[in-house]
């Protein structure tokens, strides 16, 4: 009888282990409806103007009433071409692994630089968790649990690649150069959306140069920098897709935003001397 209850339990944790405990964000519809609204409202008003009711009914048809795990770029393509990437302007293209807080206060919402998530799917969909049901009685989405499968790589896929075409003139991506992953410094990999998805799709003809910015952790290791580790392996992969690189270890920009959250480190107080230094130079000369 033990055991028999043992082997029950064994099958019960793993049917749930193949189950996430989210499912698909409540009132999904009206989100992405606001949220379209809102972006061509107040968030700019450089994108050509959007039906969003029909975008929301192409996004719901691209994953609705369908097996999550099944998904693909197809299911995704008519969303795309409806809402396109009209913000992604020359030079203003930001990529990023492993930095997702620092990306996006660093291009401040369009004002420095457009990431993924600045353009007007990224702003949509950030954030949100969808799934379909095959439930004929619904509306087609699982609002309960959605499947552990990498369901959202249709949607996010695609819409790396979308945005890596769009790139032109010089690009820059920001990677950690802290960051670890399963052991191994990992600032670039060919396996996440970067590797595998943007940097594959950037065109030569359009991209001039991939600027490569990396940071570290305020007090956190330095792990790998310009030139060495899986950063030599990007250049190395920008280079044979002829796109020439740059890189800068701790760019001053973005670790004076870094610093904001951590004014008090080492780190941040030998830069706030040093620019003490340069603006009381300045205003003596």
């Amino acid at each position: 009888m033990a055991l028999k209850f043992v082997l029950w339990m064994l099958v019960i944790l793993a049917s749930l282990h193949s189950i996430s405990s989210h499912g698909s964000a409540r009132h999904l519809k009206e989100i992405v409806l606001g949220r379209c609204w809102d972006f061509q409202r107040q968030k700019t008003s450089e994108v050509t103007p959007k039906n969003c009711s029909k975008l929301w009914e192409t996004f719901h048809n691209a994953f609705a009433f369908k097996d999550p795990c099944a998904t693909n770029f197809s299911d995704y393509e008519p969303f795309f071409d409806e809402v396109g990437m009209d913000i992604v302007k020359r030079d203003k293209s930001l990529f990023w692994s492993g930095t997702y807080k620092e990306a996006h206060e660093y291009s401040d919402f369009n004002s420095r630089l457009t990431t993924l998530e600045d353009t007007m799917a990224g702003w949509m969909m950030n954030g949100l968790t969808w799934c379909g049901s095959k439930n004929k009685s619904s509306d087609g989405i699982n609002y309960d649990s959605c499947p552990n499968c990498s369901h959202f790589k249709a949607f996010w896929g695609l819409a790396s690649r979308r945005f890596a075409e769009k790139a032109s003139g010089i690009s820059h991506v920001l990677v950690n150069g802290s960051r670890l992953i399963n052991g191994t410094p990992a600032a670039y990999s060919r396996t996440n959306f970067f590797g595998s998805m943007e940097l594959p799709n950037l065109n030569k003809s359009n991209v001039i140069e991939l600027k490569i910015l990396v940071v570290h952790n305020i007090g956190g290791p330095v792990l790998e920098v310009c030139g060495n580790g899986s950063i030599k392996e990007m250049e190395e992969d920008a280079n044979k897709r002829g796109i020439k690189t740059t890189c800068l270890d701790d760019p001053s920009q973005i670790q004076h935003l870094l610093c904001a959250d951590f004014p008090e480190s080492r780190v941040c107080r030998f830069l706030r001397s040093a620019t003490r230094s340069v603006t009381k130079s300045v205003s003596c000369g």
